[in-house]
Parts: structure tokens; C-alpha cells; sequence
């Protein structure tokens, strides 16, 4: 009851009523504008964020399309080079050590290339397996399986191992049913006592449809991890990561320690989608960080690896922030400035009327002088007029009931 007093006598005046009506409505208003700005504004920040992020992403995947798919052009050609051996019509004349020469002189020139293989189906490169029985690059049965590799500072020929199990061999396995090349996913190797991050780029040898073996050139990936420490995201304030296929982490920012490693060492709780969707482009926002991921093609094969952009949201939205304050802080200036307009012509307005209250109370003491006030709007100019009317009326009364007094009305 004290509170509802209060309020009455505080606003028991048309003015204050006005003004509190005008000042609430004016409130909501530019509180409605502010809040749908501000929605605005970072709604546009994050979807150009998102648009910055996939066009760095795009960008950095062509990068490391290109240094890849030099080894896998290089496996290509071999592979094409090595099919016209089959083809009647091609007059191709390549025996087993005029590719092993070939091969042997590809992993000298290039530093980048860890090893060189060509492994071919049973008896499927010239008929002769049983010449090359328990040979260099053959097996027991004089299959041709040599690879050319690096290792203690030379490049020796041994024969491939593994390519009779489908769980190793998978770097035969897989052109062999897909008939695709491929690249593989990465995994470490020692060379010379060093873990190194490896990956096998495969292509089927193929004529007339027909499966007869296969090339690959291993490659050493540990110079992705340098791109990604070196060429940061948003001025080294975001993380990039790069992983393979089957979600193993070829690189990530600052962490060289997790090369090799499951993609759940980086993101535990979502990798699991980030898997299922490494075909596709994506974000999310999920604990204040933005997270953008993008595949990655190489030739083409079917596996795409893919590179992941994360950063905090608060970075990436400062300049919206700033915006938003802006703008509260000009709502709030335009909220006072409007208030007191509405104050102050409000004012000017009921001057007159607090003028005529003035009169009546002067009237009701008995003085009849009435003057009438400024008025510049009709509805005081009409109430003017009609408050001069009930004194005029006032005197008149006033003056007949003087006459009678004193006997002189009739």
C-alpha cells in the first residue's frame, strides 16, 4: 500500500504519466532494436567467419594437394608406363632390371621418397617368376615384389613383405578391389632410429580392365606438421589439423608430439562425427569454439583426408562485440536524449494548463481578474475560452447579486 501511495503521489500528474508512458515505450523500443542488431550483426560475423575459415581451408588444401599428389603423379605414371608391357600394340620392352634401375634412380633423385615398390600378381610382369627365384626383390616363388628403399644412409632393393594378408598388405589390398588409386593413411616409421610420419601412395597397374599389380611411392609427411606450425590460422590465434581417412593426425598446431595418433587425442568428444562426415564441408560451435572442417582430395581417390580449423568464438567475434557496444551504448544516449525531449515538450505543451490551474485558484479566493494565458495549440485556446466564459458568467452572478443587496435590481 505504501509502495502504491508512493507511486500516485509521484505520478499523479499528466506530465509524469506522459513522460513515464513515453519514456517505457520509447525503452522497449530501442531495446527491441538493439537486441535484433546485435542478433544481427553477430549472426553476420560468425557466417563471415565461416566464409573466411572454408576459403583458408580450401586454400590450404591445395597447398598439400599439390606437394601429395607429386609422389602419387610419379606412382601414376609408373603404373601407366608399366601396363604397356601388357598392351601387344605398345612394342614395350621394360624387363625387371630396367625397372628396378628406374626405380633405384627415382628414390636418388628425390629426397621426399622414402621407397620405391612395384608388387605384380603371380607370374602376371613376363611369364619367368622361376628365373627370379629367392633373387633380390622376389620371393621364393620368383614373384616380382621389389622396393626400392631408403635405409642406414643407402637405397637398397628388398623384396615387399605383407602383400598375402589383406590386414598388412592393405597397400596391395586396396587398388587391387577398389582398381583405384589411392592414398594411404599415414603411419610411423623408423628410419635410422627416427619416428617418422609415412604414407603410401598407391596405383593399380591395369590393362584391359584386368588387375595385374600395382605401384606405390612412400613418402615422409612430417613436412605437413611444419606448414601448419609455420602458416598459423587467424595470426596463429586458431589451430589447424590435419588428419587422414581413417582419423589418424598427420598434423596439428603446436602438438607435434601427437603425429600418428587417433584424431580423439585432439577431440574427444566429437571425433566421431568428424569421421562420418570427412566427405563433406561443416561447423559448429560447441563450448566457445568454433570449429570448421573441409575435405580433402587427392587425384582421384575416394578417401579423402581432411583439414580442421578451430578457434575461440570470443576472438573471432571481437569485432562484433565491439560493434554491440557501440551500439548499447548510442541506444542508451538516444533513450536519454529521447526522454528529455519528451520531457521538455511536454512541458512547453501543459504550460498553459498549469497557468489556468493557477487562475482558478486565484478566482476561488475570490479575486474575478482573470488573464488569459499564451495558448498555441486549439484544445487550450478552447479551454482558455471556456474558462474566461464561467468568469464572465462569475462577475455577472456577482454583480446581480450586488443590485439586489442593495435594492437596486429589478
Amino acid at each position: 500500500m505504501k509502495i502504491q501511495s508512493f507511486l500516485h503521489k509521484k505520478f499523479n500528474t499528466i506530465s509524469l504519466r506522459i513522460s513515464a508512458i513515453a519514456g517505457i515505450t520509447t525503452f522497449i523500443i530501442v531495446l527491441l532494436i538493439i537486441v535484433y542488431s546485435c542478433y544481427t550483426i553477430r549472426n553476420q560475423e560468425i557466417e563471415a567467419a565461416r566464409e573466411n575459415a572454408l576459403a583458408f581451408a580450401k586454400d590450404y588444401a591445395m597447398t598439400l594437394k599439390a606437394e601429395l599428389e607429386v609422389p602419387l603423379d610419379v606412382s601414376r605414371g609408373l603404373a601407366h608406363q608399366l601396363s604397356s608391357i601388357k598392351d601387344p600394340n605398345a612394342n614395350a620392352s621394360l624387363t625387371r632390371e630396367d625397372v628396378n634401375a628406374m626405380f633405384k634412380t627415382l628414390v636418388y633423385k628425390n629426397p621426399s621418397f622414402l621407397g620405391v615398390y612395384t608388387v605384380w600378381e603371380p607370374n602376371a610382369f613376363d611369364g619367368k617368376d622361376h628365373l627370379y627365384k629367392n633373387t633380390p626383390g622376389h620371393d621364393s616363388t620368383g614373384r616380382f615384389i621389389t622396393y626400392w628403399v631408403r635405409s642406414e644412409g643407402k637405397i637398397v632393393n628388398i623384396p615387399a613383405i605383407g602383400y598375402d594378408s589383406e590386414k598388412d598388405g592393405h597397400w596391395y589390398h586396396i587398388p587391387k578391389t577398389t582398381m583405384k588409386e589411392a592414398v594411404l593413411d599415414p603411419f610411423l616409421y623408423n628410419v635410422e632410429g627416427k619416428d617418422i610420419l609415412m604414407a603410401s601412395m598407391v596405383v593399380p597397374v591395369i590393362h584391359d580392365d584386368k588387375f595385374y599389380g600395382m605401384t606405390g611411392i612412400d613418402v615422409q609427411v612430417d613436412f605437413i606438421q611444419k606448414m601448419v606450425d609455420q602458416k598459423g590460422y587467424h595470426d596463429q590465434q586458431g589451430k589447424i589439423t590435419i588428419i587422414s581417412n581413417d582419423g589418424t593426425i598427420v598434423a596439428t598446431s603446436g602438438r607435434e608430439d601427437l603425429l600418428g595418433k587417433h584424431v580423439k587425442s585432439v577431440f574427444p568428444r566429437d571425433y566421431e562425427i568428424q569421421l562420418k562426415e570427412i566427405d563433406k564441408s561443416n561447423y559448429s560451435i560447441r563450448d566457445g569454439i568454433f570449429k570448421l572442417y573441409t575435405p580433402i582430395y587427392f587425384g582421384s581417390t575416394s578417401a579423402p583426408w581432411q583439414i580442421c580449423l578451430t578457434i575461440p568464438l570470443e576472438i573471432l567475434t571481437a569485432s562484433a562485440n565491439m560493434e554491440m557496444l557501440n551500439l548499447m551504448v548510442m541506444g542508451a544516449f538516444f533513450l536519454i536524449g529521447s526522454v528529455f525531449i519528451v520531457v521538455f515538450s511536454l512541458k512547453r505543451v501543459l504550460k498553459p494548463i498549469a497557468e489556468i490551474t493557477q487562475m482558478a485558484d486565484i478566482v476561488s479566493t475570490g479575486d474575478l481578474q482573470y488573464k488569459k494565458v499564451s495558448a498555441t495549440t486549439n484544445e487550450i485556446i478552447f479551454l482558455n475560452n471556456a474558462f474566461e466564459k464561467v468568469i464572465n458568467s462569475q462577475i455577472h452572478i456577482t454583480e446581480v447579486c450586488s443590485s439586489i443587496a442593495a435594492g437596486d435590481y429589478g
